[in-house]
């Protein structure tokens, strides 16, 4: 029985929690390091010169994978939080009970924590702030593994494919509709 805090202890999921967190586990281990692992390859396909600095350094790929978690849109449309209470936001009164998106990515590109936030710069001070991963009590748990997958497969693929390179103009890429996280449909590549 899988359970949950409540105010007489542990009290066991219901259905409907145990299919959310379900949901949740898959996205979290298939689709997110997807979305990761495709968009960065993309910017990096966008980018060669810092393709090419990286494979010549690859010390420097964990860096630059923290700049890619902050710089690149996978979250489409948000997480899903219920306010617990009234509050004003933006000039905006949110009521208690009130479904409120929260779009970290949107976090990611705000100028006044990230100067030229909509610049891709592996060389940028404090990229390892972003919020990719959420915040507080709702830290992801495997931000370190997502991070350490994404640096190995990185490292792996400039080393390994040195003149990959997209076949088509990164605005012919169909991206995949109606998803929680962003993905192209496919990413062709030559070599």
């Amino acid at each position: 029985v899988i359970s949950r805090g409540g105010a007489d202890g542990l009290v066991p999921l219901t259905d409907d929690e145990f299919m959310d967190l379900a949901g949740f586990l898959l996205i979290s281990a298939v689709a997110n390091p997807a979305g990761l692992l495709t968009v960065g390859a993309l910017v990096l396909l966008e980018h060669p010169e810092v393709a090419r600095r990286l494979s010549e350094h690859p010390e420097e790929v964990p860096h630059a994978v923290e700049e890619l978690l902050r710089s690149t849109v996978t979250m489409g449309g948000g997480l899903g939080r219920i306010a617990t209470e009234d509050v004003e936001l933006g000039g905006v009164t949110v009521r208690r009970g009130e479904l409120v998106l929260v779009v970290t990515d949107a976090a990611n590109h705000d100028p006044d924590v990230f100067a030229e936030p909509d610049r891709f710069d592996i060389d940028r001070e404090r990229a390892s702030t972003h919020l990719k991963f959420g915040g507080g009590r709702h830290y992801c748990p495997a931000s370190h593994l997502s991070r350490a997958v994404a640096a190995a497969a990185f490292e792996v693929l400039l080393a390994e494919m040195p003149a990959l390179r997209l076949a088509v103009p990164p605005t012919d890429l169909e991206w995949v509709p109606d998803r929680y996280v962003q993905l192209p449909r496919q990413l062709p590549v030559i070599w």
